[in-house]
C-alpha cells in the first residue's frame, strides 16, 4: 500500500466515513490513491523516469549562476505631514 499527503480534508467513503484532516497521510490503494487526488483531496505525485538525459539536467541545475546583486538606491525620507488632530474640530464662535 502506498500513502499521499491530504491537500484538502474529506470524508472517505471506502472506510467507513473516516475523516482526513489537512495534512495527515492517507494510505490506501494505488487506484484509490490516484482517484482521490484526481478529486483534488490528497498531492499527486509526478513520476519520472530516472535516465542519464534526467541525471545530466539536475547536475547542471546545481550550477549557481553568478549574480551580481545591486543595492537599491537610496530613498530621501518623505516629508512629515501634519498629523490630523483627533476629536470635534473646533468652529468659530464655539467656546465648548
Amino acid at each position: 500500500m502506498a500513502e499521499r499527503k491530504v491537500i484538502k480534508a474529506f470524508r472517505d467513503r471506502t472506510s467507513d466515513g473516516q475523516r482526513f484532516h489537512v495534512g495527515e497521510l492517507y494510505e490506501g490503494d494505488q487506484e484509490r490513491l490516484d482517484e482521490l487526488s484526481a478529486l483534488g483531496f490528497l498531492e499527486t505525485v509526478e513520476e519520472k523516469p530516472d535516465s542519464d538525459d534526467d541525471k545530466q539536467q539536475d547536475k547542471e541545475s546545481e550550477k549557481v549562476p553568478e549574480v551580481i546583486v545591486e543595492a537599491p538606491p537610496e530613498q530621501a525620507p518623505e516629508e512629515e505631514k501634519p498629523k490630523a488632530k483627533r476629536g470635534r474640530q473646533k468652529k468659530d464662535g464655539d467656546d465648548a
